[in-house]
């Protein structure tokens, strides 16, 4: 099937991986006044649980992913809120929000979950860029890594921001323990991505396709490196990629 891409040339764009009833890959690019940006989904089977968006407010711009718990009812519906959530407690709260806001709002996504009857379970990864600074929070087995050096660099870093996430218990199950992270910002490649990626593809291996200097290249090349030889996928791959401009 093919690619489904859209360029934006705005200074303020808002960005999320449409959704579309019969496609299987998604896939937006943005360009921005400090960041580059681009957002792919690509589903495994069915409708997907992967949820992937960029949210960019000129000064500061949020990457916020969710990869709703496959096996239990409700999971895009949890993914779905998830989102939203974090979406109106952007809107609401003004400036860049800092590690410690970002894991007050997962811990009451968390309680408002559990108590909605039609929600299930779902990961949750978000972070707010600024021009020389990274600050997020995680929950669950999705994850933010930081491609060090410039985009071409041979043998990048690759530091995983949510090394220190608690895997379980997952968001919307009453329980979750968000964990904070900051970097430093300003050089290389930012990585959100669902463990549809992080699962099946080593981390030299992820970092190795994310030095190509166009975005929707190396975040195709990304999803390649876990592309069965059937051509499908083991799982839904969600990603969301950042440069500094």
């Amino acid at each position: 099937m093919a690619w489904a891409e859209t360029g934006i040339a705005r200074p303020r764009s808002r960005t999320c991986a449409p959704r579309v009833a019969n496609l299987s890959r998604a896939y937006l690019e943005a360009r921005m006044s400090l960041f580059a940006s681009f957002t792919a989904l690509e589903v495994h089977a069915g409708t997907g649980h992967d949820r992937a968006e960029f949210w960019d407010r000129g000064a500061f711009a949020v990457a916020c992913l969710a990869d709703g718990a496959g096996g239990m009812s409700g999971a895009g519906v949890a993914a779905d809120r998830w989102m939203a959530a974090a979406r109106a407690f952007l809107d609401a709260h003004g400036g860049p929000p800092d590690a410690a806001a970002w894991c007050a709002c997962l811990a009451a996504a968390d309680v408002s979950l559990y108590g909605d009857g039609h929600s299930g379970e779902t990961t949750a990864v978000v972070a707010t860029i600024t021009a020389d600074a990274i600050a997020g929070a995680s929950v669950g087995d999705s994850g933010a890594w930081l491609i060090d050096g410039t985009a071409s660099a041979e043998g990048a870093a690759v530091i995983d921001l949510t090394g220190q996430q608690k895997i379980r218990p997952l968001l919307g199950s009453g329980g979750a323990r968000p964990m904070p992270f900051v970097a430093r910002g300003g050089r290389g490649t930012l990585l959100l991505a669902s463990d549809g990626l992080l699962r099946y593809a080593r981390p030299d291996t992820i970092a190795e396709a994310l030095r190509g200097a166009d975005l929707g290249s190396a975040a195709r090349a990304a999803i390649d490196r876990v592309r069965l030889g059937s051509g499908g996928l083991q799982d839904d791959v969600g990603i969301v990629l950042c440069r500094w401009e």
